[in-house]
């Protein structure tokens, strides 16, 4: 997973960082990034779909598949 968040895009990668490893409220990185909440959103959804990408590959190549 760490491989994978440090693939993402700087936007994303730290959108993903202040919510999901520093546990940042979405107020507070919506202040912190000078960002809309609609924009954090659409950043965070668009970092779980690359980072469900990214691990559904990694998987594939440890199955063989």
């Amino acid at each position: 997973l760490r491989e994978c968040i440090q693939q993402l895009p700087d936007t994303y990668r730290e959108s993903v960082q202040l919510r999901y490893q520093q546990e940042f409220t979405m107020e507070a990185i919506q202040e912190k990034l000078a960002v809309s909440l609609e924009t954090l959103k659409k950043r965070l959804v668009r970092a779980k779909l690359r980072l469900s990408d990214c691990i559904q590959r990694r998987l594939d190549v440890v199955e063989g598949v």
